[in-house]
């Protein structure tokens, strides 16, 4: 029997659930050793020779003011009939070999597992918040999808290759909301001046695509995710709401467009893939909602 502490520490909370779980915490001796290798490499003229060099493009990152991992960036052209979308993610292939130890304990993780207090990483953070994270004015390797869309917002062509990026800003959700809201404050119109013409062409572009969504029936469920707020001992001190602007929506938007590139490529090529299945719901359970919905007179 193992004592952990009083419930209201998320700390103590998050050991427990841990524990429970059989989450691993720590990385072996070696898979450290090898990010630390890792963490340190130089991109050399041979990574690049293969790679489609994108280093002069509008590309920029949007996360949250908090993120540290910047994975995926975006651009965004309009063109004289439609746009080019790019969608440009973190290669961690080229650093991460098939069976490597760094390999095989993110196979054991299957992925990083957030708690209010902290994070458990799948990746060693060396890579994934240091050679891997896409920091502007920054050699990165990468791997893009870049997407042609008609006027209409409708893919027309699609190409996925390697390549080489240098992020022109580190983009803010908060601050790309206020600048599509027309903000007058100085700082932040400097900031983002060398990808204010993509800002506003992407959200163009995804209004577009929101549209289209809506006439295919897509279900638009808002909700509001909590953050906590913990003092220094691990107890909660407040909850509050975390809000979705504009610019979240409008990152979901590329990023679904780059999934459907993907899914008609492999559907072209019949290529064997994985997809998530939607099972019928339980009658119960529909029951119970048509009950609760009744009663809110609908």
């Amino acid at each position: 029997m193992k004592i952990y502490g009083k419930s209201d520490s998320a700390k103590v909370c998050t050991d427990a659930i841990v524990d429970l779980n059989d989450i691993p915490s720590d990385f072996s001796a070696e898979t450290v050793a090898q990010a630390e290798k890792i963490a340190f490499a130089t991109i050399s003229e041979k990574d690049i020779s293969y790679r489609s060099d994108l280093r002069n493009e509008l590309i920029f990152t949007i996360d949250g003011e908090d993120a540290k991992d910047l994975d995926d960036a975006i651009s965004v052209k309009k063109l004289r009939c439609g746009w080019e979308l790019g969608v440009h993610i973190a290669d961690v292939s080229h650093y991460i070999k098939m069976n490597s130890q760094i390999d095989k304990d993110a196979f054991v993780r299957g992925t990083s597992v957030y708690f209010p207090d902290r994070v458990i990483p799948m990746l060693p953070e060396a890579i994934s918040n240091g050679i891997c994270s896409l920091n502007p004015g920054e050699d990165k390797l990468t791997f893009s999808a870049v997407i042609n869309l008609d006027e209409k917002g409708e893919i027309t062509d699609y190409k996925f290759k390697k390549t080489v990026i240098n992020s022109k800003v580190r983009g803010v959700y908060s601050e790309i909301n206020k600048i599509i809201c027309g903000t007058k404050e100085v700082p932040l119109l400097e900031k983002y001046s060398p990808v204010m013409n993509s800002i506003f062409f992407a959200k163009e572009l995804s209004d577009i695509l929101t549209e289209n969504s809506k006439r295919r029936g897509v279900l638009d469920i808002s909700t509001t995710e909590s953050k906590f707020i913990l003092d220094e001992t691990g107890k909660c001190i407040d909850v509050m709401p975390r809000t979705q602007g504009y610019s979240e929506r409008m990152i979901e938007n590329f990023m679904i467009a780059a999934n459907s590139a993907v899914a008609m490529y492999a559907r072209s090529l019949n290529l064997p893939f994985v997809y998530r299945v939607h099972e019928n719901p339980d009658p119960d359970k529909l029951v119970c909602l048509a009950r609760l919905a009744g009663a809110l007179g609908l």
